[in-house]
């Protein structure tokens, strides 16, 4: 695939988000989370959509728990968050459906309205089929009643494949969570798990761009026709999105 990104790929910068966060339901249903949140201690509540990402480790985390509300309120990315650590594996749901079901608050819409499947990721240092298989049938039996499509991979395994694929190398990476930071789409870098003590959020790039409905690209790796792809895809489905073209 060729290479039409600059020679100076973005970076991960101060807008990084890497927190633990915990997200309370609403009072009013165990299952159905707030439209507001507020930093626990902190007596008020954040206003919707107004995510701002910064070094301080508090406006992440606010910025993470705005984030969170409103991506669970599709109750599919609740179901698979709070089933995730059922897998048995450092599985992290990532990428489109998260951002997407933001989409579709942000726009009036079901927040599960156009999403076309649910990733997930893991790291397993065994690189066989037969490995990834197992966590693939085990997910099914963990998702099967949910009404989505749920694609699961192991990053360990993806360089072997990749290449084939997408016709440019993908590096090892030794934390699944860091697959995000060559996806072709900044916005879409994001990558949530459930963990003992509450939720984490890794967003190298931020989460402004998805809480505002703009797309920017990741110029990494070469992906400059998969990028253009995506974003066609999703125009079509979100016709509102601002999206900032690869060159």
């Amino acid at each position: 695939m060729r290479n039409t990104g600059s020679s100076n790929p973005p970076q991960p910068t101060g807008q990084n988000v890497d927190v633990r966060v915990t997200v309370r339901p609403d009072r009013r249903s165990r299952r159905t989370p707030s439209l507001r949140t507020a930093e626990p201690g902190s007596g008020r509540d954040l206003p919707l959509f107004s995510a701002v990402d910064g070094a301080p480790k508090v406006r992440q985390r606010r910025a993470a728990q705005v984030f969170l509300r409103y991506a669970m309120l599709n109750p599919n990315v609740a179901a698979i968050l709070d089933r995730l650590p059922g897998l048995g594996v450092d599985a992290w749901l990532v990428s489109g459906c998260l951002v997407q079901s933001i989409w579709n608050l942000r726009l009036g819409r079901s927040p599960q309205d156009s999403i076309a499947d649910y990733d997930l990721i893991y790291c397993d240092p065994d690189p066989s089929w037969e490995a990834e298989d197992r966590i693939i049938r085990r997910a099914a039996a963990l998702f099967g009643d949910l009404r989505a499509e749920i694609q699961i991979r192991n990053q360990t395994r993806v360089p072997l494949w990749y290449a084939a694929k997408f016709g440019c190398r993908f590096p090892p990476v030794r934390q699944a969570r860091h697959a995000v930071l060559r996806y072709p789409a900044r916005t879409t870098a994001i990558a949530v798990t459930r963990q003992p003590a509450g939720y984490a959020v890794y967003a190298p790039f931020g989460l402004s761009d998805a809480m505002r409905l703009r797309v920017r690209p990741n110029r990494r790796l070469p992906l400059a026709d998969v990028y253009a792809a995506k974003t066609r895809r999703w125009q079509a489905a979100w016709p509102e999105l601002q999206i900032e073209p690869w060159m």
